[in-house]
C-alpha cells in the first residue's frame, strides 16, 4: 500500500462473531490514535483495494480445548493495495491485529493499572503515513497454553482483573486461570466475580480456566466431618479436620460425594473451559489402609481425577480437567494410565 494513502475501511465477514468485531474495533481505535483518521468497520464478503481485511478461519461458540496449533496461528499479509490479517480462530485474529500494530510501532508494556500512575502501560506512535512492510508472515506459537494465574487473590479486584484481561491478548496470552475459591477463603471466589469477567474474556476469545488448589472446596470438613469423619484423612492415627489434608480417597462414599459435587459445580458454571482439579496447597495425604492401598499420592490423584472425569462424562458436562505434578505428586502414577483427555 503506497505510503501516501490510508486504508479506507476495515472489513470483516458478515458472519464474524464478537471477537472479530472487537479486533476490528481495536484496530480502528489504534489507527485513529496513530494516524489521526477515523477508519470505519464494515461487514462484507469482499474486501477491495485500500482495505484491511480481518477474519478468523474457524469459529466456534466457545474456545476449543484441547488448544490446537491452527487456532493459535496468525498471519499478516501486506500487499500493494490492501492488508489481510487472519487467525485460525477469532482469538488469533485478534493477535494478528496487535502484532500488526506492533509492526507499526505500538508496544504493550503492562496492564493499564491505575496504581502504576504515570508509568506508561503502552506506547502508541503518531505516524505521518501508513506504510506497513510488504510481505506475508505467519506466526506459529512455541507454546499452546499461555496462561496467567490469579491464584491467592489477596489484592485483585474486578476492575484490576478486567484491566489485566484487556492486556492478555496484546501479549498473546490465551488463558485466564482464576481460583474457584482459594483455600476456601471466600476471597475473590469465581462464583462472585464470574458475571463481571465472562463478557471480557469471551469478547477476546480467551480460554476460561477455573480451579487451582482446592479439593477442599468440594468436600470440606466444616460441611461433612461431624457426620462423616471417616471421609477425611487419617493422619497420625486420627481423622483430621485440616483442609490441607486430602480427604480419604480410599473411602468409596467420600469419593462419590466428591465427584458429584465437582460435577454439580461445573454444571452451575458452564462457562468453564478447563477445570484445574488440584489437591490442597501445603498438602498432606492420609494414611488409612484403604488410601495407602491405592498407591502413591500421584496414583491417588490420578484415581480421583479419573473418577471425576467419568462423572462429568456421565452427565455430559463439556469441560476439560487438568491435574498438577507438584510436591508429592511429581512422579507419574505407577501402574495407572491418566485419561488421554486430561491435561497434565
Amino acid at each position: 500500500m503506497p505510503s501516501s494513502s490510508f486504508p479506507s475501511r476495515i472489513v470483516i465477514d458478515p458472519t464474524a462473531g464478537p471477537t472479530e468485531q472487537f479486533a476490528a474495533e481495536q484496530l480502528s481505535a489504534y489507527l485513529k490514535k496513530m494516524l489521526g483518521l477515523a477508519i470505519g468497520v464494515r461487514r462484507s464478503r469482499t474486501a477491495g483495494a485500500g482495505t484491511i481485511h480481518l477474519r478468523a478461519r474457524h469459529r466456534d461458540a466457545r474456545p476449543r480445548v484441547p488448544i490446537r496449533v491452527e487456532d493459535e496461528t496468525y498471519t499478516i499479509d501486506v500487499r500493494s493495495d490492501r492488508v489481510r490479517l487472519s487467525g485460525g480462530a477469532p482469538r488469533s485474529a485478534l493477535y494478528a491485529v496487535y502484532a500488526f500494530l506492533e509492526e507499526l510501532g505500538c508496544r504493550w508494556f503492562a496492564p493499564r493499572f491505575t496504581f502504576y500512575r504515570s508509568i506508561g502501560a503502552e506506547h502508541v506512535p503518531r505516524l505521518k503515513s501508513f506504510s506497513p512492510t510488504r510481505g506475508r508472515r505467519v506466526t506459529v506459537p512455541n507454546l499452546l497454553y499461555r496462561e496467567t494465574l490469579l491464584e491467592e487473590c489477596r489484592t485483585w479486584t474486578i476492575d484490576t482483573v478486567r484491566t489485566l484481561i484487556d492486556w492478555l491478548p496484546k501479549v498473546r496470552s490465551n488463558i485466564l486461570h482464576a481460583p474457584s475459591d482459594y483455600q476456601h477463603s471466600g476471597r475473590f471466589a469465581w462464583k462472585d466475580v464470574r458475571h463481571a469477567l465472562i463478557p471480557e474474556l469471551r469478547r477476546r476469545g480467551l480460554v476460561i480456566k477455573v480451579g487451582g488448589h482446592g479439593y477442599e472446596n468440594y468436600l470440606h470438613p466444616d460441611d461433612f466431618f461431624d457426620e462423616h469423619p471417616e471421609w477425611f484423612a487419617l493422619v497420625k492415627g486420627k481423622r483430621s479436620r485440616d483442609p490441607h489434608h486430602v480427604f480419604d480417597t480410599g473411602n468409596p462414599q467420600a469419593l462419590r460425594t466428591f465427584t458429584r459435587r465437582v460435577a454439580d459445580y461445573v454444571a452451575a458454571h458452564p462457562e468453564i473451559d478447563i477445570l484445574s482439579l488440584w489437591p490442597p496447597d501445603i498438602v498432606t495425604w492420609g494414611t488409612s489402609p484403604e488410601s495407602l492401598a491405592q498407591g502413591s499420592p500421584s496414583r491417588r490423584q490420578a484415581i480421583v481425577t479419573r473418577a471425576t472425569n467419568r462423572a462429568l462424562k456421565r452427565r455430559k458436562i463439556p469441560v476439560t480437567l487438568e491435574i498438577i505434578t507438584y510436591d508429592q505428586s511429581e512422579a507419574y502414577p505407577e501402574d495407572f494410565a491418566v485419561d488421554d483427555d486430561i491435561i497434565v
